[in-house]
């Protein structure tokens, strides 16, 4: 029987947060989106499209950070942004990495 450490080795993924973490500092939108795609897929997360975009929607209540749909035809998308509403920084590294895990975990629960 393989055993949970067997199966989780962040040493084979550190090479793509790194190259994520690199071009989301850049500012460059379609590498960050390649490597964010690519990180995904590196995880095992089944059919879905990353899409990155500038800036965060916002209301008065706050900013979006993330959004995963699914439609009736079985497409699956989550939706990045890369800058903040007010200030169009780049956001950190951390927040934006946390943001696109939680939404790959929404697809791994709708898909379970």
């Amino acid at each position: 029987m393989t055993s949970v450490t067997e199966l989780y080795r962040p040493e084979l993924e550190r090479e793509r947060v790194l190259a994520l973490q690199a071009a989301l500092e850049s500012g460059e939108r379609a590498s960050t989106e390649r490597d964010a795609q690519a990180l995904a897929e590196a995880l095992g997360v089944p059919r879905l499209r990353i899409q990155l975009a500038e800036r965060r929607p916002s209301s008065r209540t706050g900013e979006l950070h993330g959004l995963y749909e699914a439609d009736e035809e079985g497409h699956y998308k989550v939706s990045l942004w890369m800058r903040t509403a007010q200030r169009q920084q780049v956001v950190k590294f951390k927040t934006f990495l946390r943001t696109m895990l939680h939404e790959l975990g929404h697809h791994l629960d709708y898909q379970n």
